[in-house]
């Protein structure tokens, strides 16, 4: 019993002791404000307070903007401009079809970056090596030369495509 009520006490004047520096500490604050101090101390103080502020409200913005840049690129790296480590030709024509028929212009963009970037990634002259792999797939992908009378729904397909895969080599270009 005797040990409990020395730690108690203990405690309570520990907290008492607390108290006291967080009053004494405010008492400070307060006379350096109402200028207890110098009169020049006081102009140093509200200045330094108004510095206060600012870099606070900059950083808050700072922040802000970090934060929406990561939010940006996290819902971009679905559709990243990296292909994969092992370019599947197969899986690349499966894909593309998928996507033509859906005409999703987001998803053939990603597949025609993935196939711009892979044959990027075998040539030492990127450049030249995307406009080379853009030139094919722009006579694979060209809604004049897949046009068939009475079929309206197949060209607009292709010309879907053909957006996406100038977008594609725009953004590759770009990332150059």
């Amino acid at each position: 019993m005797e040990a409990k009520r020395k730690a108690k006490e203990e405690k309570e004047r520990r907290r008492q002791e607390k108290n006291r520096r967080k009053r004494k500490a405010y008492r400070e604050r307060q006379r350096w404000k109402q200028g207890g101090f110098a009169s020049g101390q006081r102009s140093t103080w509200k200045k330094q307070e108004k510095e206060n502020k600012k870099g606070k409200s900059e950083k808050k913005s700072r922040d802000e903007r970090k934060k929406n840049k990561s939010n940006s690129d996290s819902r971009q790296k679905s559709f990243s401009r990296t292909p994969s480590l092992e370019f599947n030709e197969a899986k690349w024509e499966t894909s593309m079809e998928k996507a033509l028929q859906s005409k999703n212009f987001p998803r053939m963009h990603h597949l025609f970056m993935s196939r711009l970037w892979a044959e990027a990634k075998l040539s030492s002259s990127k450049k030249s090596a995307i406009v080379k792999a853009y030139r094919a797939l722009s006579t694979s992908y060209h809604p004049d030369r897949k046009s068939v009378v009475g079929e309206d729904s197949n060209n607009d397909m292709y010309k879907v495509a053909f957006q996406a895969l100038n977008a594609a080599k725009c953004s590759c270009l770009e990332e150059l």
